[in-house]
């Protein structure tokens, strides 16, 4: 076993100890202490910190949304423009690390984003309006393939939806894999696993858009509890996450976030104290998680899970500080070669977060001055646990203003 050191910061609190166990090289949480008859303490796991950073909306565009995020750390999505999500115009985009933002297919497109890169090629589609359907394409670089919506990258194979006649919404088709040609009836596939396992959803006929919960490759795999929703991800068990309506043949209930694996209970992960959340990724691992849910008052915010809690990521991430300078041109594939800067990270309210890669670094939109803003949250902290010494404590929060915590110097503590 690899050895290491663990660091241990020790805090005064009105002659109380806390103490943080950081995170060994060995990727193991080393507390300083348990709780016990002898220290009645309350362990509680820290999080880990982000930095965030704004990604570059196209000169032209309202806004833009970043869906996916890969391994490389590049975050795909669209820009729009209009506000109203049936009618506005949307391109398919690509950021590089820096921030820069790259624009795919071409300007005629109405609607469009994309997913990741196979071989070193960009994977996109694109709707053109056309009388009397629209015509949808997906392209792997310079390659067309008609009547194709890829959803997303796995190894050699890029997953979606692929119509079998018409191109117009509604039309009859299921989820297709290119290049191999396989092909999943009436389930569009919104996600895949390196074992080849898909999810997403099914249709149910209904007087409005909704859908039933649908998993994997085998006809009829669904949920029984007659509630509506989706399975957006799965990690590397073949485990699964989504949401679904909280009442039973009710497509108009709140929604909540799940855990779903084939044969056993769904696990509800809650909200953040409203009425509905929704999740939109994991890692491989399956054991960070990211979406969005609803606030008490309403508010809706994006969230990471991790150790089986749901935070707000809104009260994780730190913002770079303002440069004491204009940012200077940086070359490019813009007009004269050159590509200005992405401007300097905003404040802003993120709203949702739509990808998490294995690195644990997140992607998302938030709001800054009514405008959606692609953000890229980037892990800047490692995590531990945070040991209490619970009866030192007890006498002096209630009624009380706890006081500031007065850091001391950290000790390095050699690892067993």
């Amino acid at each position: 076993m690899t050895r290491g050191r663990t660091s241990i910061h020790t805090f005064t609190l009105l002659g109380s100890v806390l103490a943080l166990a950081l995170v060994a090289p060995e990727g193991q949480a080393q507390p300083v202490a348990t709780a016990g008859s002898t220290n009645p303490g309350v362990m509680a796991y820290q999080p880990a910190r982000y930095e965030i950073h704004g990604l570059a909306v196209p000169s032209g565009y309202d806004g833009a949304v970043a869906t996916a995020i890969d391994a490389a750390g590049l975050v795909y999505g669209y820009a729009f423009i209009g506000s109203d999500w049936v009618t506005q115009k949307r391109r398919a985009v690509r950021w590089h690390a820096s921030g820069h933002v790259v624009k795919l297919g071409p300007d005629e497109v109405s609607d469009g984003a994309s997913v990741g890169m196979l071989d070193g090629k960009p994977v996109y589609w694109t709707r053109v309006k056309a009388s009397p359907a629209d015509k949808v394409d997906g392209f792997v670089g310079d390659t067309k393939v008609p009547s194709f919506v890829p959803k997303g990258v796995r190894g050699s194979r890029v997953f979606g939806w692929k119509y079998t006649s018409t191109a117009s919404p509604g039309a009859s088709g299921g989820g297709f894999v290119f290049p191999t040609g396989e092909s999943f009836s009436s389930r569009p596939i919104l996600a895949m696993n390196a074992a080849g396992i898909v999810v997403g959803t099914a249709n149910v006929p209904s007087h409005d858009v909704t859908y039933r919960v649908a998993y994997g490759q085998v006809a009829g795999v669904m949920s029984t509890q007659e509630r509506f929703g989706f399975l957006k991800d799965v990690d590397a068990s073949g485990v699964a996450v989504g949401a679904v309506t909280t009442v039973p043949g009710d497509p108009h209930a709140p929604y909540h976030a799940i855990r779903h694996k084939p044969g056993s209970v769904e696990e509800d992960l809650g909200t953040l104290g409203g009425q509905a959340s929704s999740a939109h990724g994991v890692t491989e691992d399956g054991e960070t998680i990211v979406g969005t849910s609803k606030l008490g008052n309403g508010l809706q915010v994006a969230f990471v899970r991790v150790k089986r809690r749901m935070y707000d990521l809104n009260t994780l991430v730190d913002y770079p500080p303002p440069p004491s300078k204009p940012a200077a041109p940086a070359r490019g594939a813009g007009p004269q070669g050159l590509q200005i800067d992405p401007p300097p990270t905003p404040q802003m309210w993120l709203r949702t977060a739509n990808g998490v890669n294995d690195k644990g670094d997140v992607c998302g939109v938030g709001i800054s001055n009514g405008k959606a803003i692609p953000f890229v949250l980037r892990k800047k902290s490692i995590t531990g646990v945070l040991v209490v010494d619970a009866d030192a404590l007890k006498s002096h929060i209630v009624g009380r203003t706890l006081p500031a915590l007065e850091e001391r110097p950290v000790v390095e503590a050699p690892g067993k």
